[in-house]
């Protein structure tokens, strides 16, 4: 099995740089698609631009997603790409899609890198729209590559594993705090 369909989802502007995402994709052979979430409305000049430069038939445009639609946007795709030109903190579209078991593919600058340990192979330098390209096209031709590295997929929490995590440490805080005011009566 080849990776087909691919997506990005975030906000569309510049500095995010799906401009190279689109130069890479439209290098791509026709069977595959790249779907864009985000706002259409944001940078208005710039998406229009992107319209313009998008030649391959798999690109669309789908507009802003709602948070509870992500999960299953995620689910449908088969790899994100994370095409940032400026560092990115750790973004939550990475963990969302880590979360969904889909692999990212994503621009080597800041949370990127720390994100996607053990999945190297998936960064790329963030101006050099030719890695990109093949990278991409890697995963959209040869078989078992997809599969072979969601294996490297780090764990993420769920929010309620978290949340227990939390509530542990502030329950091992106030018990530390009581023993430290029964000692000092």
């Amino acid at each position: 099995e080849v990776l087909d369909r691919f997506g990005y989802v975030g906000s569309i502007v510049p500095h995010k740089g799906i401009h190279n995402l689109i130069e890479a994709f439209n290098q791509m052979p026709p069977e595959v698609s790249l779907d864009l979430y985000g706002s259409l409305g944001d940078a208005p000049e710039y998406v229009r631009s992107l319209r313009a430069k998008s030649r391959h038939p798999g690109i669309r445009f789908h507009g802003e997603l709602e948070p509870a639609d992500v999960p299953a946007v995620l689910a449908d795709l088969r790899c994100l790409v994370a095409p940032s030109i400026w560092r990115e903190n750790a973004p939550l579209s990475i963990q969302e899609a880590f979360a969904a078991g889909r692999l990212v593919v994503a621009s080597k600058l800041g949370g990127h890198v720390e994100l996607l340990r053990g999945l190297e192979s998936l960064l790329f330098d963030p101006e050099d729209v030719s890695q990109l390209a093949g990278i991409l096209m890697r995963l959209a031709s040869e078989p078992g590559l997809g599969r072979e590295l969601a294996l490297s997929i780090p764990k993420i929490q769920t929010l309620e594993d978290h949340t227990q995590s939390l509530f542990g440490i502030y329950q091992e805080a106030v018990y530390r705090a009581d023993q430290r005011a029964a000692k000092s009566l």
